[in-house]
């Protein structure tokens, strides 16, 4: 969605400073984007959709970590005593602090 309202401005900036209709429609086009930028219901649907853009990438780099750390406890499972020394004291190290919960006790 980011990208689609960059996009979209990027188009009126480019138009604007590229336009050869001159200052009258230049000036018309910034006083229709002004009243359309402080209508009350734009501002209200631009904070909703930047509220859930964080919202779905939050999910994301969770869904992401969760992946990564499932892939992380196969692979030193099946690898550990295979792996470089520093590595595998890491990786068990951070397999293990996953493991347990922030009350100290085994998950």
């Amino acid at each position: 969605m980011r990208m689609r309202v960059g996009f979209v401005l990027g188009l009126g900036v480019g138009y604007i400073l590229g336009t050869r209709a001159g200052r009258e429609r230049y000036e018309q086009i910034t006083r229709a984007a002004k009243k359309v930028f402080e209508n009350p219901t734009v501002k209200q649907t631009a904070g909703k959709v930047q509220a859930q853009a964080v919202h779905l990438g939050n999910q994301a780099r969770h869904m992401v970590q969760e992946k990564a750390g499932a892939r992380l406890h196969e692979l030193t499972e099946k690898m550990g005593d295979k792996l470089p020394g520093p590595l595998a004291t890491r990786l068990m190290r951070r397999d293990h602090a996953m493991s347990v919960s922030s009350n100290g006790m085994p998950n």
